[in-house]
């Protein structure tokens, strides 16, 4: 079997051009997931009870829930 061998030239340039290319997207995937992170800690985690059909649910904010939140921040 006979396989066909490609030649390519790449300059320094084009190297770095893709590797650069290449971080940004990477921290672009990064910054997505933080972002997401964040608006769950906000949000609050979801219930994950499939006995009461409120799986996709988010917690109340109680008065309570807030000052447990805040309370890192306080001291």
């Amino acid at each position: 079997m006979h396989h066909d061998i490609l030649s390519v030239e790449l300059t320094k340039k084009q190297i770095w051009a893709c590797f650069e290319e290449s971080f940004l997207e990477y921290g672009s995937l990064i910054n997505q997931y933080q972002a997401k992170s964040q608006m769950l800690d906000f949000l609050g985690t979801p219930s994950g009870s499939l006995l009461s059909g409120s799986e996709q649910k988010y917690p109340r904010k109680t008065l309570e829930f807030l000052r447990r939140q805040a309370e890192p921040y306080s001291t």
